[in-house]
């Protein structure tokens, strides 16, 4: 498959229906919450803590996930990723539910998505999803490796010669996201346009005084600061905005990174000249607009 060949919109479209499909597969009295409400449990260590709260969402986070949430998030990683033409192999950290990694493995037969998920109930999940899926569709199983582990400690059986890295809602989550950028440096090929999509929303996870507990450091500045210090490139970025659980507002950001060479520029300065594309997106009821702020250079 090629660039040209590659029809995001079309796609998201496909994705919203399996989306759909997963979620109607629940019954409909599952009990919902919002993570922002998972009590963390100072008696443990924090990466303890961030497991149990997780593992106590069950699937509510699938089925309160909003599909304008899904498909936007969808229409700004495939708008952004490398397509693939031969075989590639592609890594997703805390993948929760893990929706979008069993749709890039199904709609991808050249990819190979390994998903790490540190909460057992979600891997729970993952796991029983897949082997929904594969009854129709028995190469998905092959294609998706699904792993309980931590993205903090990316072990040697990981591997380093991934694509393509998806970090979706995730880093806010990590008790050392800092670390999980260095594993993801290590995890992502050296080859040049390899490229790494991360996504995040405000760290939900915060004390009696509104403090965050997980994450205090991390914001949109810094992390794209800490991925271009390890020669990872923001080559496109901007906000995600939709409804999205319980009817709120969901504002979240995006970026897109990629192993290169040629971009020797600070990020700011690319922005401004249109080499760092500024695209927002934003969704309403199934409908999704794209509005770049600047032109490439």
């Amino acid at each position: 498959m090629s660039r040209e060949t590659l029809n995001p919109l079309h796609i998201t479209t496909e994705f919203a229906q399996f989306t759909a499909g997963i979620k109607a597969g629940f019954p409909p009295h599952s009990r919902r919450t919002l993570i922002e409400h998972a009590t963390l449990r100072n008696d443990l260590p924090l990466e303890d803590q961030i497991s149990a709260a997780w593992d106590g969402l069950g699937e509510s986070y699938l089925l309160d996930e909003s599909m304008d949430a899904y498909a936007t998030t969808m229409l700004a990683f495939l708008e952004h990723c490398r397509v693939p033409v031969v075989s590639e192999q592609w890594l997703s950290l805390g993948t929760g539910p893990g929706i979008y990694e069993l749709f890039l493995a199904k709609r991808f037969p050249k990819v190979a998505v390994t998903s790490v998920e540190l909460s057992p109930q979600q891997v729970r999940i993952q796991r029983e999803l897949l082997d929904q899926v594969a009854l129709k569709s028995p190469a998905v199983g092959k294609r998706l490796d699904v792993r309980q582990g931590s993205m903090t400690e990316l072990g040697d059986d990981v591997g380093g010669d991934y694509n393509q890295i998806l970090c979706i809602n995730s880093l806010p989550w990590s008790s050392n996201w800092r670390a999980v950028v260095v594993g993801i440096e290590k995890a992502l090929s050296a080859r040049e346009g390899s490229r790494v999509f991360v996504t995040m929303g405000s760290v939900a996870s915060r004390d009696e005084q509104g403090q965050r507990v997980i994450s205090p450091d991390l914001d949109t500045d810094t992390l794209v600061e800490e991925f271009e210090k390890y020669g990872l490139r923001a080559k496109a970025m901007g906000t995600l905005s939709f409804i999205g659980q319980h009817g709120l507002f969901t504002p979240r950001f995006y970026a897109s990174f990629e192993r290169t060479s040629r971009m020797t520029e600070n990020w700011e300065a690319r922005v401004t000249a249109g080499k760092t594309e500024l695209t927002d997106y934003d969704a309403h009821n199934g409908l999704i607009k794209a509005t770049t702020l600047n032109s490439k250079g």
